[in-house]
C-alpha cells in the first residue's frame, strides 16, 4: 500500500511551477502570435511584439509598420502566411532569427498573389519578453 506524501506532492508542484520556458520557444511563440495577428487583421497585436525603437527595412518605425499593415488589409480581404526554416541564434538578451515566409493575399478563397520572402530579424529580451527590434526582408523566387 502506498502512503500519501503531501510533502513530496508539494515539492513536485513547486518544481513544475518553477520550470522556465526556453528562450527559443518564447521567440517561436511570439513569431507565431505575430503571424496569427496579421492573418486576423489585428495590427495592434502585431506591434505589441515590437520594441519601441523597432526598425524595418532600415526606414520604417512601429507607426509606419502599423500603417503599412492597414494598407495591406484594405488591399487584401484575406492574408495567409506560412513561415518555414526558422533558425534562431541566441546570445544573452539578443537573438538573430532568420526564416522564410510565403505570403498570399486576395479577396476570395483563392489567392490573387503569392510572394516569398527571406527575413532576417533581430530580437531583444526585455522584462522576460522577446520582442522584435529589427527586420530586413527580400523577395525570393519560389522553388520550382
Amino acid at each position: 500500500m502506498i502512503k500519501s506524501r503531501p510533502g513530496l506532492l508539494l515539492v513536485m508542484l513547486l518544481f513544475t511551477a518553477c520550470t522556465k520556458t526556453p528562450d527559443e520557444t518564447l521567440i517561436r511563440q511570439s513569431l507565431d502570435q505575430m503571424v496569427a495577428s496579421v492573418e486576423q487583421r489585428l495590427p495592434k497585436k502585431v506591434v505589441e511584439h515590437l520594441t519601441d525603437d523597432f526598425l524595418a527595412q532600415d526606414q520604417m518605425g512601429v507607426e509606419e509598420v502599423r500603417r503599412f499593415m492597414i494598407a495591406q488589409f484594405f488591399r487584401n480581404q484575406q492574408i495567409h502566411i506560412v513561415v518555414t526554416g526558422v533558425k534562431i541564434e541566441i546570445q544573452g538578451s539578443r537573438a538573430l532569427v532568420q526564416f522564410r515566409a510565403a505570403v498570399s493575399g486576395g479577396t476570395n478563397w483563392l489567392p490573387e498573389r503569392l510572394e516569398y520572402y527571406e527575413l532576417t530579424t533581430q530580437w531583444q529580451k526585455t522584462g522576460g519578453d522577446w520582442k522584435m527590434q529589427n527586420a530586413i526582408w527580400k523577395p525570393v523566387l519560389a522553388a520550382g
